[in-house]
């Protein structure tokens, strides 16, 4: 089932019309296994300040973040496939996830990072709304 949504949004205090926001959804079965990730559109232009190092990072970690959480954990191993995967060093990746956490697409340190889920989110959008919810984010 597909849908378009209108929402307006309009100053309280003199009625005038801001903006007009259009979203067009579709209802599914989504399989946890498949790889996915949903983008929101107030993302695009704090993504586009980054170089595509740091994007590509981001995209490859918006894959491994877990289902329905925003949490991601980043052992070792893990950092090492990212350095094989993006063909880059390890003052490389930090440097990109330090860029990430101060642009606040990502957060956390060490071993666990958390994505923005205002911004990026893998999983359903019921879960990502109970996420929200839930975390206050």
């Amino acid at each position: 089932m597909r849908g378009t949504h209108i929402r307006e949004v309009v100053d309280k205090d003199t009625g005038e019309l801001l903006r007009t926001e259009k979203s067009f959804s579709t209802k599914g079965k989504v399989k946890s296994e498949e790889k996915f990730f949903m983008v929101f559109d107030n993302s695009i232009d704090n993504m586009m300040k980054n170089s595509s190092t740091d994007i590509a990072l981001l995209f490859k970690l918006c894959s491994m973040v877990n289902f329905n959480k925003a949490k991601l954990e980043l052992t070792t191993s893990k950092r090492k496939g990212l350095l094989d995967f993006l063909n880059i060093s390890r003052q490389a990746l930090s440097n990109s996830l330090n860029k990430l956490k101060k642009s606040k697409i990502i957060f956390g340190m060490r071993d666990e990072y958390y994505i923005n889920p205002n911004l990026f989110w893998r999983g359903t959008t019921n879960g990502r709304d109970k996420y929200l919810k839930d975390n206050k984010a």
